[in-house]
């Protein structure tokens, strides 16, 4: 018997069936490994992308964070002093004035002025605004996560880096929302004191969101580097 197994084994047609089949199996191991690692390049060039994003929005919204809370500190303490909200005419005590002129001298333009009296005058003005960013026109990117979300390479990452990416992103887009319905309003310049208290409120919303952004995003970057 062992003289048979051995002559089977020991003969030409079993060795080619052998290193065939080895050689078929170890064809598809190795297209199998070479298509996970191809995937797993090009899942990192994704993630790569989407980091950048993500870096590109911070600053953006380091930009217009700045920007945002001088304006809104500027509408918040003119807000007591209006008279008249369609000619925008301010009622307020001279020496009052001139703190808010060198406090913000490019801001604040006057028009005309009507002295009450020693105590208060009427300030017919207008307002030279700096909303110099891009985040005034255009919201945060989301093109490249969305592009991720729609492929298999998101099953390369592990879910407390997916988790991290989707509140970071969900945050951006709810400052958007935020954001574009004052500014709408506040362009239109259809003020009333309900209107600008409305204004104000979401104003002060969307930069209460922007600085909890801004305070976490040094914790996610860290959650993010260890996904890479």
């Amino acid at each position: 018997m062992k003289k048979r197994i051995q002559a089977f084994l020991n003969s030409p047609w079993t060795i080619t069936l052998i290193s065939t089949t080895i050689g078929v199996y170890l064809g598809i191991f190795l297209n199998e490994h070479y298509a996970t690692k191809a995937e797993q390049t090009r899942a990192n060039l994704a993630f790569t992308d989407v980091l950048s994003e993500l870096e590109d929005n911070y600053e953006d919204l380091l930009e217009w964070d700045s920007i945002s809370v001088q304006n809104f500190e500027f509408f918040s303490q003119l807000r007591p002093y209006i008279e008249d909200y369609d000619e925008m005419v301010l009622r307020m005590h001279p020496q009052k004035m001139i703190e808010m002129r060198d406090r913000y001298p490019k801001v604040l333009i006057i028009e005309d002025t009507n002295q009450i009296n020693d105590s208060t005058s009427l300030y017919d003005v207008t307002f030279d605004l700096d909303f110099n960013s891009q985040l005034v026109f255009i919201q945060h990117y989301e093109i490249a996560w969305s592009s991720m979300k729609n492929t298999d390479y998101v099953h390369f990452l592990d879910f407390s880096c997916i988790k991290s990416i989707e509140f970071f992103y969900r945050m951006y887009s709810y400052s958007n929302d935020l954001r574009s319905k004052w500014l709408q309003a506040l362009m239109n310049q259809d003020f009333s004191a309900e209107t600008l208290d409305q204004i104000l409120g979401e104003w002060r919303m969307e930069n209460q969101m922007n600085q909890l952004l801004i305070k976490s995003y040094p914790e996610i970057e860290k959650v993010l580097e260890e996904c890479k």
